[in-house]
């Protein structure tokens, strides 16, 4: 006020000028004093220990001048006002800067080493328009240029503490229009990379482009925390899926700044991995990548892989997708394309998550894509593929086929089988169908073009069944509704025939050996070898035990390298066939035949008889053999046999053979099927050019012929003649005729069979003959020439003359009996007047005459 007066005065001259420049010199010094002090106090610096104001306290101020002044606070505690109430530390930060220019103007430096806010903590420091901001979460080093509407600022660093991040680049901050942006570089301990980030206070927008790293551990497990993602999405993203590279070409965030809440669904990135490993189970072999595409859009994770591979299958152009990654309900979808073999390895993938295919591609060529669907949340699985194979090898169980081509599809729960060729060398067939997971079975329609088992066991062509599949044991097992077949496939597998009967006309073996039904069970484990049993098998026999006919047995059957082997539980009959040759083996057991069956045979086949039997039905005759072996081919037969003592060898080829030596008379009976000789030795010979035509001859010694028809009625004709009832002939006696040594020679010409000579030789008599016996009309003439008392002849061939009149040329007394009728019902007549004067037939001369020996 003072000064204000002295210029009135001045204006109003009423002071004198020394006066008034005597007060401005003053005035003046007294200011430049003032300043002085003020000055070289502020030089040295004013210090405060404590202080309160607008209740801001404030601990170590100090103040001072260097060029501009110097502040610096110890501790600085900022009051919350009701204005500012709501206000976080960012927005307090906001007004500071807002008055930056001012700052700069006056201040070098602006120290403030600990402020307290809304119980938050950070250090202040601002010299020559640099920021260094520290708190526990941020440390920023910024140099501030104002501009209109706001600062622009060189981040020289930015560091983020809870995420271990360090930025540098440049900033935006238009106050006017609440616009902030950020673009630079950042760095942490394991992603480097490009960093854009826009605001308006509101939302904050975070832009990653061209980041690398080595791992994303650290940064998933912020990003996990940060949304809530579920700890196994989290683990499938790195865990699961864990690359040796990571470039992220791209990545985008929005985030609430006012409720911390993050935009999941306008997530976004793209990047690279490379050297990609994806375990799909602990279990199980990863999946190799070479190189992967990644993207992110609408809370869907999907991994495009190049140069995939598991183990030794190329899975290129495959896709792993987790979806609603942020989300309670996430999940992921694995999309697998291979040309490889949907082989046991590639099915163990499935296997993993309990889908068990029962049937796996070991080897061929395949086009396979299969999508696995798999809900984090229930671990429920969803499965879906298509698969089409071609010329492959197919393994069900531990049973393999072949097949042609075919299709699959999963879907679900479910496999659909379209056109499906499965064949081996035990059938071949084009399979329609589906099989359920749910309840671990399957219905089919099959085609077989063919059923072949070895050996001509089975053989069906074209032939149509319904067939249903079950896989809920160890075992999986196929069923049959036509074939009548239970098929099970493991580690051994087995088809079960209930019963035959049906399949009888499919198989020339069953028909061949007459069986008509069983129960038959067969294993294998390749469908290469064979055991089968054969219960309660029913069969056409053409064996008899005991007189009761053997139709019914249990047998077991080997199939071993193309070689099968039959033996009866009871081993009487045994069967062997190979390459080279078949052998049938019977034992116990009595075989029957029959002559008139001249049906060829298409066999090759040995035989062995032991204490068995040889019993020719339609001629009531039978070979009391103890053993015998043989051959039949289709050219020829072949039995050699031995009896109790004699042996007997058959043999048909271009030619018929049959020989018999020292044959007993039990043997003889046993053939002819009577009592026909008594004690003595036989023999046969026999050679023609087939059983119609031959020529034979039959020895006999030292035995009885007693047969009953002939013996019978050729002993009553004796007996009715007075002239021979007179004559004593000892050879003709109760047991028989005697022969002491007896020929037979005969021939027959189809139908006929001539006896060309019949020379039996008795003690007493001797009886001579031959004749024809036309077997088509049952008509038998046969001369015989009985020759008697031998003795008697002998004396009286030595009285001349009348030994010639008597007795002939010979010196025998004989008589000619003649057999007609048909051979069952022969009758006898004699000529005894005339032939004991002349004895014309003379049979038995001629016999000792004929030039007839068969076997020499």
């Amino acid at each position: 006020m003072k000064v204000f007066k002295i210029l009135v005065k001045i204006s109003r001259k009423e002071v004198n000028v020394n006066k008034i420049l005597n007060f401005i010199f003053k005035f003046l010094i007294f200011i430049v004093v003032l300043l002085t002090v003020f000055v070289i106090t502020l030089k040295i610096g004013i210090k405060v220990d404590n202080f309160k104001i607008s209740n801001f306290n404030v601990s170590g101020f100090y103040i001072g001048l260097n060029r501009n002044l110097v502040l610096k606070i110890e501790d600085l505690e900022i009051p919350i006002s009701v204005k500012h109430k709501n206000e976080n530390v960012e927005t307090e930060l906001l007004n500071i800067t807002k008055k930056i220019t001012l700052i700069n103007k006056f201040f070098d430096e602006i120290d403030i080493k600990n402020v307290s806010l809304k119980n938050q903590n950070f250090a202040l420091k601002f010299n020559h328009s640099v920021l260094d901001f520290k708190s526990p979460q941020i440390s920023l080093k910024s140099y501030l240029i104002p501009v209109e509407n706001g600062l622009k600022t060189n981040v020289e660093s930015f560091v983020l503490n809870d995420f271990n991040l360090s930025l540098t680049g440049n900033a935006s901050l238009n106050f006017k229009d609440k616009i902030y942006s950020f673009d630079g570089n950042f760095i942490s301990s394991e992603l480097n990379g490009k960093l854009r980030l826009t605001s308006d206070l509101k939302i904050l927008n975070v832009e990653i482009s061209d980041a690398k790293a080595k791992s994303i551990k650290n940064f998933m497990d912020e990003i996990a925390l940060k949304t809530d993602m579920s700890r196994t999405t989290k683990n499938w993203i790195y865990g699961n899926i864990i690359a040796d590279n990571y470039e992220i070409k791209k990545f985008v965030a929005k985030i609430n700044l006012k409720s911390g809440e993050i935009f999941k669904d306008d997530f976004l990135a793209d990047g690279i991995l490379q050297n990609v490993s994806v375990k799909f189970d602990k279990k199980l072999p990863a999946v190799m990548i070479g190189e992967a595409n990644v993207s992110l859009r609408n809370q869907s994770l999907k991994f495009n892989m190049e140069n995939a591979t598991y183990l030794d299958k190329n899975l290129t152009n495959s896709e792993v997708e987790i979806y609603k990654i942020f989300d309670d309900d996430s999940g992921i979808k694995i999309n697998l394309h291979t040309s490889a073999p949907f082989d046991v390895k590639f099915n163990k993938i499935l296997e993993a998550y309990d889908i068990r295919n029962p049937a796996v591609q070991s080897s061929g060529k395949a086009e396979i894509d299969v999508l696995l669907d798999i809900d984090f949340t229930t671990e429920n699985v969803k499965a879906f593929a298509n698969a089409i194979f071609k010329d492959s090898k197919i393994s069900i169980g531990n049973a393999e086929f072949n097949s042609k081509s075919g299709e699959f599809a999963l879907k679900e729960n479910k496999i659909f089988l379209k056109n499906f060729n499965l064949n081996n060398e035990f059938f071949n067939a084009d399979i329609n169908g589906n099989i359920d997971f749910d309840t671990d079975s399957g219905n089919f329609d099959a085609n077989f073009a063919s059923i072949n088992l070895p050996n001509e066991i089975l053989s069906l062509k074209n032939f149509n069944d319904k067939i249903s599949l079950d896989f809920k044991g160890k075992n999986v097992i196929l069923k049959f509704k036509n074939l009548g077949a239970d098929f099970s496939f493991g580690a051994q597998n087995s088809i079960n025939l209930i019963n035959i009967s049906h399949l009888i006309k499919f198989s020339s073996l069953l028909k061949d050996i007459g069986v008509k039904n069983s129960n038959v069970k067969i294993t294998t484990k390749d469908f290469s070898d064979f055991a089968i049993n054969a219960e309660n098998t029913y069969f056409d026999s053409i064996f008899s035990q005991n007189g009761l006919s053997y139709d019914t047995a249990n047998f077991k059957i080997l199939i071993k390298n193309g070689a099968l082997e039959v033996k009866s539980d009871d081993e009487k009959i045994s069967f062997t066939k190979n390459a080279k040759n078949s052998i049938l083996s019977i034992k116990d057991l009595d075989v029957h035949i029959k002559a008139s069956d001249d049906k060829k045979q298409n066999l090759n086949l040995n035989f062995i008889g032991v204490n068995s039997k040889i019993f020719i039905d339609d001629l009531n005759k039978t070979l009391n053999f103890k053993s015998y072996s043989g051959k039949i081919t289709p050219q020829s037969s072949e039995l050699n046999g031995k009896f109790a003592k004699g042996t007997f060898m058959f043999k048909r080829d271009k030619d018929l053979q049959i020989y018999a030596q020292n044959l007993e008379s039990k043997d003889i009976n046993d053939f002819l099927g009577r009592e026909s000789v008594e004690r003595g030795e036989f023999s046969l010979k026999l050679k023609g050019m087939s059983d119609k035509f031959y020529r034979g001859e039959i020895d006999a010694k030292n035995t009885y012929i007693k047969d009953y028809v002939y013996y019978q009625r050729l002993l009553s004709l004796i007996n009715s003649i007075p002239s021979l009832l007179s004559l004593k002939i000892p050879d003709f006696n109760s047991k028989g005729f005697t022969v002491s040594d007896g020929k037979v020679y005969f021939e027959r010409l189809g139908k006929i069979v001539k006896i060309s000579a019949v020379n039996l030789l008795g003690s007493s008599a001797d009886i001579g003959g031959s004749g024809i016996i036309d077997l088509d009309k049952d008509d038998i003439k046969v001369d015989l020439e009985l020759k008697y008392l031998k003795d008697a002849s002998d004396f009286i061939s030595k009285i001349p003359l009348i030994n010639q009149i008597f007795l002939g040329e010979d010196r025998k007394i004989s008589t000619i009996i003649e057999i007609r009728g048909s051979i069952n019902e022969p009758k006898f007549e004699t000529k005894i007047a005339q032939d004991i004067i002349s004895t014309p037939l003379n049979l038995i001369k001629n016999t000792l005459m004929l030039p007839f020996v068969i076997f020499e």
